[in-house]
């Protein structure tokens, strides 16, 4: 990797007592350095000389883009001023120490750089970046998207990065910034987004380098770096961006179809739930996979507007969390089909597994989370899809803000809703249906409820009279009227089981009503 004389500079020991000369050089070009040779009197573009202050050249011939380590110090310093770059080394030191001190500096950033292109070529894992950069930037770095929320962290893994929903740096004992600071830093990040140049940020408690993240020419979020452990170095705004454009890169991977086994796979359950016919081709790659075992199909929805720079990278993350899944973005949500055993298909303990490790996607994304049952065939995911729908639609319904819904909690409910259709519920009343409610409408004793707490106590009248805190020879008596306006024989299990439907379904309309 090519440095700057800046970042050298920054990284030379405090004992060697460097001094710079000559303007600021942030541009990552300078080759590894070399000893200076006599009788040689031309400095080259690119280069960088050791040179001993005895040995300096009378007249020079330096070309543009030259940086000279100078040991000691020289009368002819003076006509290199203005000609080229040049840091000084005032202490009595070896020619040969420093040789090797700046040659360690070269081989640190060679095997950031090497380390950073391997992962982008493997699993371009962002946290897998940020940790093998942590070390040279000896600070917590985070990415964020467009709407600030978490990509990713280096201080935590995936699934701890959400235990706080947004930034909050700098606060002693804490890892975030002090929500009085929040919307100032808010603030200035929105006035910056289209700003393609590191920027710093000073706040109170905090001070953050921040290189903004781009996808297709529009802003999508941002890297940042929180000095809280060594000071802020001009240098580092070279290696924030050298950072960035990696991990720019590795998101794009996810933004791209390629053309590799687990694409395939995701592009045929797309077709499958999206009920088309799935070629030839799709049909030898899901019977050549591992999707013949149990699975889940689960579906993230998100409460806000899908950014695109997350949600391919959240798939393959989604991926990588879990063994043996394939995820993929549909319908402004992700879906995910996870293998389940099955023992956990039996006893469902997928189900607590499964929310133990999403818990902190939720908080990050603010999404919630529909479950469906599990299931064998992989050709039957779109009715599974379905059920997590389902289950997602029921239980923002009647339990918004718990996040995570599984189908079998909503199946009775679901079953009503389909059952009853788009008639008005009256219309599937009997003529003693209507007479109760005709009562009902009259008097301040409801025997439609009656009836209900009688069937759903399997007509018992001592769990009855208890449900509805009235004695037994009153109950007797009221049931003896309901029997008599209903003209219906509720010994009759049909009869009964279309009464129950129609109770069941009147009270999730009420309750439908209600929220």
């Amino acid at each position: 990797m090519k440095l700057s004389a800046n970042m050298i500079l920054d990284n030379l020991p405090s004992e060697l007592d460097a001094v710079y000369h000559g303007q600021k050089d942030s541009a990552l070009h300078l080759q590894r350095p070399e000893f200076y040779e006599k009788p040689q009197d031309r400095f080259r573009t690119d280069h960088v000389y050791l040179i001993k202050a005895q040995d300096l050249p009378l007249r020079p011939r330096i070309d543009k883009d030259t940086l000279l380590i100078l040991l000691g110090d020289s009368v002819y310093l003076p006509r290199y001023l203005g000609k080229c770059n040049l840091i000084q080394i005032r202490a009595d030191v070896r020619s040969t120490h420093v040789f090797n001190i700046v040659s360690r500096i070269y081989n640190r950033f060679d095997r950031w750089s090497d380390a950073l292109r391997e992962i982008l070529d493997s699993t371009a894992n962002l946290n897998e970046m940020i940790t093998c950069s942590r070390e040279i930037f000896d600070n917590p770095i985070v990415v964020l998207n467009a709407n600030f929320h978490y990509l990713a962290h280096s201080d935590f893994s995936f699934m701890e990065l959400a235990k706080m929903d947004r930034i909050s740096w700098g606060s002693n004992g804490s890892t975030g910034l002090p929500l009085e600071s929040l919307n100032e830093f808010m603030e200035l990040h929105e006035l910056s987004t289209n700003v393609k140049e590191p920027l710093l940020l000073k706040l109170p408690g905090s001070t953050t380098l921040n290189v903004n993240l781009f996808e297709n020419g529009e802003y999508s979020g941002c890297m940042s770096i929180d000095y809280r452990n060594r000071r802020y170095r001009e240098s580092d705004n070279v290696l924030a961006v050298y950072l960035a454009k990696m991990m720019q890169l590795a998101l794009r991977r996810y933004s791209t179809a390629l053309d590799n086994d687990q694409s395939k796979l995701r592009q045929a359950l797309l077709d499958i739930v999206d009920g088309l016919q799935v070629s030839l081709n799709q049909r030898r790659t899901i019977d050549t996979s591992y999707l013949q075992q149990e699975h889940i199909c689960v579906k993230i929805k998100f409460q806000s507007p899908l950014v695109q720079l997350p949600v391919k990278y959240l798939c393959n993350a989604i991926e990588d969390e879990f063994r043996r899944t394939v995820a993929f973005e549909y319908d402004s949500s992700i879906v995910c089909f996870i293998e389940v055993s099955a023992e956990q298909a039996e006893d469902q303990s997928y189900l607590p597994l499964l929310t133990k490790r999403l818990t902190p996607l939720l908080r990050a994304f603010d999404c919630c989370v529909g479950i469906s049952d599990p299931f064998h065939d992989i050709y039957l995911a779109q009715p599974y899809y379905f059920q997590a729908c389902a289950a997602l639609e029921n239980g923002q319904l009647f339990h918004p803000g718990e996040g995570f819904y599984a189908f079998q909690n909503y199946a009775l409910r679901e079953l009503l809703i389909n059952a009853i259709g788009n008639l008005p519920m009256e219309m599937y009343y009997t003529e003693g249906m209507r007479r109760l409610k005709q009562h009902d409408e009259k008097s301040p004793v409801s025997y439609i409820e009656t009836l209900r707490v009688y069937l759903d106590n399997n007509m018992s009248v001592t769990k009855a009279t208890a449900k509805l805190f009235i004695n037994r020879s009153t109950l007797i008596e009221r049931l003896s009227r309901i029997k008599r306006e209903l003209n219906c024989d509720l010994e009759d299990p049909d009869e009964r089981l279309r009464i129950q439907i129609l109770l069941k379904a009147e009270q999730l309309q009420q309750e439908i009503g209600r929220e």
